[in-house]
């Protein structure tokens, strides 16, 4: 019995071990970027020939309130940003460099702003040094979309994500606002409305554009919120095409977000000749009630 014991609690240990590290391993790829987990800073690629280290408070004397992106930033305000309290960076100069020579100049020269970089991707390097990639830099889909496109750096906890325009939606409507329309229309996702993000189905950092949702697939993620939908089933309700071979993504016309309404969606796939009741009954989730997918019947009845 004892022996029992001792087997059942390691074994606890080994599932917890595994558990931890299976889902630490699934928030990178759903995620594609974090910070570097091995507890050193990477040595900045910052480099001002001649310059030595002067400290945060010889940059406040001549910055109080330092401007950036769509606010500002004191002193005080900059130590609630996470990037103020990384163990092993000069601060300030960690990503702007060395002072020593832009102080004895009492000018803008000897210091580097990478969002003003005219070589983005040298620029992006500053934050990837810390911040890791599982794709080459250009990232967005290959748009050329950089950090400094979405991100500041100074904000401090009352914008988490470092967003450029807040909340997020504003931000990705920036470039997309055909996406911002199809929220106005009558079933919709609740993003407008706050209770969702952009980010809750989309990748914000992602190399193809074929590759940015957050499961890598309609189903797995709209799953995410819709597991009675997700199945699975022992009928299952199979479409080419997963949830958008019958439903919109962001919004639509149509009750459920429906492509089409009913019975015309479901004559996509179910042609007349062979669904005769179709236009006497227009809509076929009035017998077929269980339309994802049935444990019980075929058809789908239930």
């Amino acid at each position: 019995m004892k022996a029992l014991k001792k087997f059942s609690g390691v074994l606890f240990v080994i599932l917890v071990i595994s558990f931890s590290a299976a889902f630490a391993g699934n928030l990178d790829h759903e995620q594609n970027f974090g910070a570097k987990s091995n507890g050193v800073i990477p040595k900045s690629i910052v480099n001002i020939p001649g310059a030595k280290p002067v400290g945060n408070q010889v940059c406040f004397d001549c910055h109080p309130v330092a401007k950036f992106g769509e606010g500002t930033i004191t002193p005080y305000f900059w130590k609630t940003n996470v990037h103020s309290n990384i163990a092993g960076t000069m601060k300030c100069e960690y990503c702007h460099g060395n002072g020593s020579k832009h102080v004895m100049a009492n000018s803008s020269a000897f210091i580097i702003n990478p969002a003003k970089m005219k070589d983005k991707w040298k620029a992006e390097e500053t934050c990837t040094v810390c911040h890791f990639v599982n794709e080459p830099a250009d990232m967005h889909g290959g748009t050329g979309v950089t950090c400094f496109d979405c991100h500041v750096f100074h904000a401090g906890v009352a914008n988490p994500h470092y967003l450029k325009i807040q909340p997020e939606r504003d931000l990705c409507y920036k470039c997309h606002p055909s996406i911002r329309e199809e929220f106005n229309l009558p079933a919709h996702h609740p993003v407008n409305e706050g209770d969702m993000s952009c980010t809750s189905c989309h990748l914000a950092h992602f190399a193809l554009a074929s590759d940015n949702l957050v499961e890598h697939g309609t189903q797995e993620t709209c799953g995410m919120c819709h597991p009675r939908e997700r199945g699975p089933f022992v009928f299952q309700h199979i479409t080419f095409g997963g949830c958008l071979r019958c439903h919109v993504a962001h919004g639509s016309a149509q009750q459920y977000m429906l492509t089409l309404p009913q019975p015309a969606l479901c004559l996509q796939c179910h042609l007349a000749s062979t669904d005769q009741f179709a236009f006497n009954y227009p809509f076929c989730t009035t017998c077929h009630v269980a339309i994802h997918g049935s444990n019980y019947q075929r058809l789908m009845q239930r």
